[in-house]
């Protein structure tokens, strides 16, 4: 029997790439819309989201959420946490709300809910940072609580930085590397939590398939890799010799709170409960990732 997904963030390159895998998988895939017209229709700012239009799901996989990069300002830090926070929360207010409500529920966070000073190396059970990610990365995760009350499994995937040919950090950084101003970042030494954008999309399949995986799970690749080994295999990639260094005061001066929240960190996640699992990656190490 065609299993049934709902996919929120369905238009972002991680939403078109799981939709893509899911579909090849054999499920069929709908998307949750801001457009009518286009899928299951919502719209979090209004509450608005017909209950009787998720019934039939068998899983849900919810990726919306206000891009994170660019200033944090006040406004921008709002978006961040209520599109993160009300929306995930509506989002399983509604669902256990159904007559039969889906099996598995698979949301995402990320790895800085560990924050920027954590406790090397980060397990799933590692504690919670305090700054403003990682702030949020808990009231996004706690916000699926209603739908667990109704029995639904929940899969946190805290995702790494996501590697894609579509977007994300290797789409921001092709333009600079390309005209060979690729440079190191903060320190070099420093750790970096990364995932293949193809093992992503699987860890999401094989969560909604392995009813034995549930709560918190670190999206991210077995191998860490150092911030230079990073910057050093991307350049390898452009064809370009790395030379630059950005200093961490510079991120810390004109990359404001997000500069320090999303590239200065030092964190070695480790993906336990994946491995535990028996999942297989396809990208283990930064250059086959990069392939």
């Amino acid at each position: 029997m065609e299993q049934k997904i709902l996919i929120s963030g369905a238009g972002g390159f991680i939403g078109r790439a799981a939709s893509e895998r899911f579909s090849a998988e054999g499920w069929k895939v709908s998307a949750l819309s801001r457009s009518q017209g286009a899928g299951v229709f919502w719209d979090v700012e209004r509450g608005m989201l017909n209950p009787s239009e998720l019934e039939g799901f068998d899983a849900v996989l919810h990726l919306a959420g206000e891009n994170i990069f660019g200033m944090w300002t006040a406004a921008k830090k709002r978006k961040i946490r209520e599109s993160r926070v009300l929306g995930t929360r509506l989002l399983c207010e509604r669902l256990a709300q159904t007559k039969n409500p889906p099996k598995v529920f698979i949301c995402t966070s990320a790895v800085g809910y560990y924050g920027v000073e954590p406790q090397n190396p980060c397990y799933e059970d590692s504690p919670m940072g305090d700054d403003f990610l990682a702030r949020v990365c808990g009231e996004w995760e706690a916000a699926a609580e209603p739908l667990k009350a109704a029995g639904t499994r929940i899969a946190a995937l805290r995702f790494g930085a996501v590697l894609s040919p579509r977007g994300g950090m290797v789409g921001k950084l092709a333009p600079w590397f390309k005209r060979g101003l690729g440079a190191v970042v903060g320190e070099p030494d420093k750790n970096f939590s990364w995932i293949a954008i193809d093992d992503l999309c699987a860890a999401a399949v094989f969560c909604a398939q392995t009813p034995s995986l549930s709560g918190p799970i670190n999206a991210v690749a077995p191998d860490c890799a150092s911030n230079a080994d990073f910057t050093r295999a991307l350049g390898e990639f452009f064809g370009v010799r790395v030379r630059l260094r950005i200093p961490e005061f510079l991120i810390r001066i004109f990359g404001g709170e997000m500069g320090r929240a999303l590239l200065l960190p030092d964190r070695f996640v480790v993906p336990k409960k994946l491995l535990a699992s028996s999942f297989k990656f396809r990208a283990e190490r930064i250059k086959d990732a990069l392939k």
